[in-house]
């Protein structure tokens, strides 16, 4: 067993309040760590995480707060030296009886047993002691000393109320009791002066600058106390000492060696350092795009490397541009400019979907090889360990499915760190880098600690959940705020669901992180509401001095029109603008102030003709379509209807023999999806070197999955009526690749063409949307949508893209702009008002768990998580920043005669039909199996109080079959379960279920 170290003058009684034991409860121990040593390993730990781990962008922040470079290491090392004060009280010291035991032979009474010692934990404990102990030492108010100490209350994940703070402060029996008095009042000083002298922060706590720091940088220090904690409390990396050394008198040992080997232990990248981001744009792309030399800069990409160079580097750069200009691209190449211009660490790319976010990683990977090396800032790879050299960077697929993306899975991983911020359980050997030195870090892995790695992509919710009040919301916070924010189709998300990205900018707003936001089309209202709320965020931060001495300049927001519009015909050179809106537009803040740039039109324009047809008609028109072959994309608006056009199309070419009929939509099981998707995008995704295996004729069939997720190109388009931006998505996946010559498409397809359906008659005034339409979108964005359709078709019958792509959508959401005939009028104003009520309750639902702005109340911790969900990213808190209404994700097995649970059998490989364990935790071939049978259910299963009745049926399932032991896996903890029998049928209140390999998860509403 290893020695600890030298814990300086401290009396008998300080050093033998202790803080971990092995085991913990029972008279007979193996192993114990003092409290001191403890504290001593956790402050050596957080100034290691600021000397080598955190970037300059959050050391700065904490540093201009704090009041220097040393003061900001000085604070973090000396709050997450006190953080487990509170154990130096009876109501933890009592657990032990030896220990305990121990502590009353040193004079530090308590009695055998204390029954209300949960109502004292030692968080709260903690807090407590550090506010008195400020106020009595150093003359600090109240709330200036509690500001600071919700820190310590807080380093398990949720800071304690101002009501059970003032509690626990309270002169009475019972805390005197739980928390010590007398004797223990004065090993409680011993130990905060102590760990003060030892952190360089007795000075600076007699002074004023640690007294009013800013919300942001308290929740910055309390998420490097907890990773400091986290690592301090690693047995392995930190080794208890034997029981026989107890009680310590002065220990033989060295502090700072016993800390140097546990960080090599832990081994954490340096911060990337991003190099050569001053090349041109065309020189810059090519390089980190691996194109031929002759390659140039599309202009939204020039324009977005120009804006990065010239906006606030704390700021916000909205880029919108048609499908196809290279948003992608143009924002990894932003991003890495304000990271070198911010010290940001990384880049963290969010997506709306699962599937989107599979798709990008792969590219962001290619990106991330292509980085330089930077041996100033980066870590450099050893040879034989990790690489042939370069700088290590971690990397990470953020969202539920992330181990069965097969490009996630080929990334190196590094032997796992385990503790008690442990939160992945696949155990991974040691292994080298892959390309550019990317690899999966030991220790930044799993939901909590994964987005904490340099480079992560990963679905909208990783960025949502920021404005979640739930536990360990500050972990979070940090991996946002070391980071390049990158946020992809901004357009997609509900009203819900901006709510919470609204306060999520006004946080990275807060921190300083630059955000680079991508759409296509983006109405010019919501632009303003992104823009506006990271520019709040911004003006909540302490106003501090400039490097001239001058204070930055407040934002004044004013709407991006009124700021003025540039032509970008350069890098340097601008032009005035004039009407129709542009097809691409970059919005972004200097000075505080909003500034909108155009790019040069794109050389790129496709003419789309635009048809409407009846319901009864389309199958006809798509059949004498493809009469000589081709590829048409079907879209319906619900997964219903998708089924239902999928089977009338398989009937209609059966016998065919040269047609295929596809189906892709959401309630297909995972790895039913993932396998559907990928083998479209081989069919009809970008011609490769081994040839174009584009069939002869196909027909996909699919929901709105296809107009978020999947790169691929069709002849012909069929859409139900959808809002106009989703339309303008959908007709994105038309003659989408330029590089497959239109000689190749079949002439009676080979000019784009669309054809709108999903209207009961478009004689009517107004239309009738199909009832499934309505219910997802509602009748005012689809009627807006209709009008627009219906002036196109009987106007010139075509679309210029991307030139009519922003005028469009500008005008669907201008509510002060009336559409359609006048005879439409009154059902538009009655669909717009229930509109109305519908977005307002959304709001309303949204702000029940939404965390306060940093700028909101208080600066300090205490309350700030007052009614959280409890963990992040569990299935509770996915569907608290999603519409909780949304749907219910479930499991599936099947079950047979012997109530035994399997593996589905159409499974591939050596699991299919294999047992399920319930009683224990399957293996991780079966969890991995496990995890590819998830369907989420019918949204209509979910609603009210049905969508209740459900999930008690199936809880209930769970306490019946005795699931209790998969609790005790991350993989599995909280999920529902959905056994089908042998002809995969499921009856549940109300419902009868059946599960098709061809149509994926049908419900029939039962009688």
């Amino acid at each position: 067993m290893s020695s600890v170290a030298v814990s300086g003058a401290l009396s008998e009684q300080a050093r033998t309040v202790w803080a971990k034991s092995w085991p913990m409860h029972g008279r007979e121990i193996e192993s114990w760590l003092p409290l001191w040593q403890h504290l001593h390993d956790a402050a050596g730990i957080a100034g290691r995480l600021w000397d080598e781990w955190l970037p300059p962008i959050v050391t700065r922040q904490i540093a201009e707060a704090a009041g220097g470079d040393e003061a900001g290491r000085a604070l973090l090392s000396f709050l997450a030296g006190v953080h487990d004060v509170g154990k130096a009280t009876p109501a933890f010291a009592v657990q032990v009886g030896v220990l305990r035991d121990e502590l009353v032979k040193s004079g530090l009474e308590m009695p055998q047993v204390l029954p209300d010692r949960a109502q004292r934990p030692h968080g709260l404990a903690g807090q407590v002691i550090v506010e008195a102990w400020l106020e009595s030492r150093f003359g600090w108010s109240t709330g200036q000393a509690r500001a600071l100490a919700s820190v310590v209350g807080g380093h398990h994940g949720i800071p304690p109320s101002t009501a059970e703070a003032d509690d626990a402060r309270t002169p009475s029996h019972k805390n005197a009791e739980l928390l010590g008095a007398g004797p223990w009042r004065g090993v409680q000083a011993e130990l905060l002066d102590h760990m003060a002298a030892r952190t360089g922060a007795a000075e600076r706590l007699g002074q004023q600058g640690w007294r009013s720091l800013p919300r942001s940088v308290l929740v910055l220090a309390l998420s490097v106390v907890v990773v400091a904690d986290w690592l301090a409390s690693n047995r392995e990396l930190f080794p208890l000492a034997s029981a026989e050394d107890r009680p310590l008198a002065q220990p033989d040992g060295d502090d700072e060696a016993r800390l140097r080997v546990a960080w090599a232990a832990v081994d954490l990248p340096r911060p990337w350092s991003p190099a050569q981001v001053e090349l041109a744009a065309d020189e810059l792309l090519r390089a980190r795009f691996e194109l031929p030399g002759e390659v140039e800069a599309r202009p939204v990409q020039r324009a977005a490397v120009a804006a990065a160079r010239e906006m606030d580097a704390a700021g916000i750069l909205v880029v919108e541009a048609p499908m196809g200009e290279g948003k992608t691209e143009a924002a990894m190449l932003a991003a890495e400019v304000l990271a070198a211009r911010t010290g940001a660490g990384g880049v963290l790319v969010a997506l709306p979907t699962q599937a989107t976010s599979d798709a990008m990683f792969a590219r962001v990977m290619r990106w991330v090889a292509s980085q330089p090396r930077t041996y100033d800032g980066g870590d450099i790879v050893r040879d034989g360990a990790y690489g042939e050299g370069g700088d290590r960077r971690a990397v990470f697929l953020a969202h539920d499915k992330a181990w069965l993306n097969p490009d996630f899975a080929a990334v190196p991983r590094a032997t796992p760190v385990l503790d008690v911020g442990r939160d992945e359980e696949a155990p991974v050997a040691g292994a080298r880098a892959g390309a550019g030195g990317a690899y999966v870090d030991g220790w930044m892995r799993g939901r909590r600690k994964g987005v904490l790695a340099d480079f992560v992509v990963g679905t909208i919710d990783q960025v949502l959940f920021g404005a979640l009040k739930s536990r360990h919301v500050a972990l979070r916070h940090l991996a946002l705020a070391r980071k390049v924010v990158v946020l992809d189709e901004i357009h997609s998300f509900d009203t819900y669901m901006n709510e919470y990205l609204e306060r999520a900018l006004e946080w990275l707003g807060a921190y300083g992180v630059p955000v680079v936001a991508l759409s296509a089309t983006l109405p010019a209202s919501l632009c303003d509401r992104l823009v506006q709320a990271y520019a709040k965020g911004a003006d909540s931060r302490a106003p501090l001095p400039s490097a001239g001495g001058q204070r930055p300049r407040r934002s004044r927001w004013g709407s991006p029109a009124a700021a003025g519009a540039r032509t970008v015909a350069a890098e340097t050179a601008v032009v005035p603008t004039a009407d129709p809106p542009p097809s691409s537009v970059l919005t972004y803040l200097k000075d505080g102030q909003p500034q909108r740039v155009v790019p040069e039109p794109s050389s790129r324009v496709s003419t789309v003709r635009l048809e409407v047809a009846a319901e009864d008609a389309w199958q006809a028109l798509l059949r004498e379509a493809l009469a000589d072959g081709g590829c048409a994309l079907v879209v319906r608006n619900t997964v219903g209807r998708a089924q239902d056009t999928y089977r009338e199309l398989r009937d209609l070419y059966a016998g065919d023999g040269e047609t295929t009929v596809m189906l892709l939509h959401s309630r297909f099981l995972a790895s039913d999806r993932k396998r559907r998707e990928a083998e479209l995008v081989r069919l009809l995704g970008k011609p490769t070197a081994e040839g174009d295996p584009r069939p002869h004729r196909l027909v996909v069939v699919g929901t709105q999955v296809v107009e978020q997720s999947l790169d691929i190109d069709v002849d012909l388009l069929v859409t139900d009526l959808a809002p106009t931006d989703l339309l303008l998505q959908r007709i994105g996946r038309l003659h989408r690749h330029q590089e497959r010559p239109a000689r190749t498409r079949p002439e009676r397809v080979r000019e784009p063409r669309t054809v709108v359906v999903g209207v009961e008659d478009w004689v009517a005034q107004p239309p009738v949307p199909v009832r499934g339409s309505s219910a997802v979108y509602g009748d005012h964005l689809l009627l807006r949508a209709a009008a627009q359709v219906l002036d196109v078709v009987q106007g010139s019958g075509t679309l210029r893209l991307p030139q009519d792509i922003a005028p469009l959508v500008q005008q669907a959401y201008d509510d002060g702009l009336p559409l359609g005939p006048e005879e439409w009028q009154p059902a538009m104003r009655k669909a717009r008002v229930a509109q109305g009520d519908v977005r307002e309750v959304q709001r309303a639902r949204a702000r029940a768990f939404q965390l306060p702005g940093p700028g909101a109340g208080s600066r300090g911790l205490a309350g700030w998580l007052d009614g959280s969900v409890g963990e992040a990213d569990v299935v509770g808190a996915r569907a608290q920043v999603r519409d909780s209404e949304d749907s219910i994700e479930v499991i599936v097995v099947q079950a047979d005669g012997a109530d035994q649970w399997r593996v589905p059998d159409w499974f591939d490989g050596e699991v299919a039909g294999a047992q399920v364990p319930r009683g224990e935790i399957p293996s991780l071939p079966l969890r991995r199996a496990i995890a590819g049978a998830t369907v989420r259910l019918p949204a209509s299963m979910s609603r009210g109080r049905g969508g209740d009745a459900v999930i008690d049926h199936l809880e209930r399932l769970a306490v019946e079959l005795d699931l209790e032991a998969w609790q005790r896996s991350p993989d599995l903890a909280g999920q529902l379960v959905l056994p089908l029998d042998d002809e995969r049928r499921a009856r549940i209140p109300g419902w009868a279920l059946t599960y098709d390999r061809e149509t994926g998860l049908s419900a029939e509403r039962l009688a």
